[in-house]
């Protein structure tokens, strides 16, 4: 979908610098850097070509006539962040700009930013980023705050995602490493290949993208039973191949330590779940042995998942599932007279033993209940032991359905043609 922004230039009375070309500014923000791993050439790789900037357009140098002085006085008076915006706009219309054309406006102002602002320089909310050509202290040391890295984070939060990813075990956002919805904190990014004053990366996970609507469900894989799958890396999808898989509410991914996630310390795959509008990192897996004597669980699940291989020059990694058993047998209805379902069992209800004669039809009914009580205490998440209970009871109406078809008695009519 098309989500064009535009950037507007702009310099506080007090400072007639212009710390950015007009040129440089074209190349950071539109088609002309594309191909170069700039802002356009992120959103088309990160979100699988959902978010499609390729007409994002740069406005001005303006003069605001306001010094910085006046925006904060601004800000003081009406308690409006966005008064900043709101003027540059305005000056932006009055030199013949279609500023209101657009998805989204990113103002770019000159010289260091106001420290009341996020960052020294930072602001953004629905429709609208404020930022600031300065350079200040980043994820890489110091860092120009127009780099695609942090300006791509509050361009999502532009276009209605107001969340930040998480890890497992805490609400708290900024919490994972391998997102750019992380970035102020934990998030890891690269020196931009060209220019070390800006700064890429990292990339989006594939349950912050689903969240979005940005993940391409055609690329994924659904893991349904013991086997290897093997995945490309996610914002490849330029390779044919699988980009992520999903195990119920987990999404798999393959990020190597290339391109917008060379500053990650290594290739991983990564697990993470959604939930609360957000992503949660739940794993990140390294290769690795085989488990040892896996637990048998309802219906294999979870299954013991394990990274077999990672290999960066053929851009692959190889994940080994094992489910090691389809249907379990559980509970009280266990056989103590032979091996196989048919060889019959004891069963306590209220406080009495009662015995299952071999091959009686009781006892795929008693399997398929315990499994059912089983369902509701195992350890998965709600939704995958809703998807559980949800096999057995279409299992257990069936078996109703065919053993009481077995116990029809003909009727009068074919009675009497016998």
């Amino acid at each position: 979908m098309a989500n064009p922004c535009a950037f507007i230039l702009v310099r506080f009375a007090d400072d007639p610098s212009t710390p950015l070309s007009v040129n440089e500014a074209k190349t950071l923000f539109t088609v002309q850097g594309r191909g170069r791993m700039y802002l356009v050439d992120y959103f088309d790789e990160i979100t699988h070509g959902r978010i499609d900037m390729s007409g994002n357009a740069v406005f001005g140098w303006y003069d605001l006539g306001w010094t910085r002085q006046d925006y904060l006085d601004q800000r003081a008076r009406t308690g409006d962040r966005t008064v900043l915006v709101a003027e540059a706009s305005r000056v932006a219309r009055a030199n013949g700009a279609p500023v209101d054309s657009f998805a989204a406006t990113i103002v770019v102002s000159n010289g260091p930013g106001p420290a009341a602002d996020f960052y020294g320089g930072y602001w953004s909310g629905q429709g609208h980023v404020q930022t600031t050509a300065d350079q200040g202290p980043g994820n890489v040391g110091r860092e120009s705050k127009v780099s695609p890295a942090a300006l791509c984070q509050e361009i999502v939060h532009a276009l209605g995602v107001p969340q930040h990813a998480r890890r497992t075990g805490t609400d708290i956002d900024y919490q994972d490493p391998f997102d750019v919805m992380s970035l102020w904190t934990t998030g890891t990014s690269a020196p931009h290949p060209e220019n070390p004053d800006y700064v890429i990366g990292p990339g989006i996970n594939a349950a912050f993208l689903d969240r979005c609507g940005w993940l391409d469900q055609s690329r994924g894989v659904t893991i349904t039973g013991s086997g290897s799958y093997q995945l490309r890396p996610l914002h490849r999808r330029d390779l044919p191949g699988n980009l992520f898989a999903r195990f119920g509410d987990q999404y798999i991914e393959y990020r190597p330590k290339l391109r917008w996630d060379a500053g990650q310390g290594e290739s991983v795959v990564l697990v993470h779940h959604r939930a609360n509008f957000t992503s949660y990192l739940d794993e990140v897996r390294v290769p690795e042995a085989p488990p040892r004597d896996p637990p048998f669980q309802i219906f294999g699940l979870p299954a013991h998942i394990w990274v077999s291989s990672i290999d960066d020059d053929a851009l692959t990694a190889t994940v080994e599932v094992r489910m090691p058993r389809q249907e379990p047998v559980a509970g009280p209805a266990v056989s103590l007279f032979g091996t196989d379902a048919g060889g019959g069992g004891l069963v306590l209800i209220g406080g009495k033993l009662h015995r299952i004669p071999p091959r009686s039809p009781s006892y795929a009914l008693l399997e398929r209940v315990v499994a059912l009580e089983e369902a509701f205490i195992i350890g998965v998440t709600p939704a995958l032991q809703l998807q559980v209970q949800q096999l057995i009871l279409a299992e257990l109406a069936a078996t109703v359905t065919e053993q009481l078809d077995e116990t029809k008695v003909p009727s009068s009519e074919h009675s009497a043609e016998r």
